[in-house]
């Protein structure tokens, strides 16, 4: 009995991450900051609204429009579908 060899899955799954990584890398600095807070840095979405200065309900909106943005670059959906748009400095978005 012979045993696959993983080495190619492992680099599948290397090169899936590496094009995650570097689409974060990508977007929009309002989006940026609170997906490298929240998913990297592990703060929840209060604690990412006390350090940025906006609401939870704010940092809920960008994370998700990050998560998104990275989700549709990295799946090389169509860019027309989906635009990051520029997050208000405001409290209320």
């Amino acid at each position: 009995m012979s045993a696959s060899n993983p080495v190619p899955q492992i680099a599948t799954e290397l090169d899936a991450f590496e094009q995650f990584v570097l689409r974060a890398f990508e977007l929009p600095v309002v989006l940026r900051e609170v997906f490298m807070l929240c998913d990297v840095r592990g703060f929840t979405p209060s604690e990412t609204a006390s350090l940025l200065g906006i609401s939870a309900a704010s940092v809920i909106t960008r994370l998700d429009r990050a998560r998104r943005w990275i989700n549709q670059k990295v799946n090389g959906a169509s860019s027309a579908s989906l635009t990051a748009k520029p997050a208000s400095t405001s409290t209320g978005e």
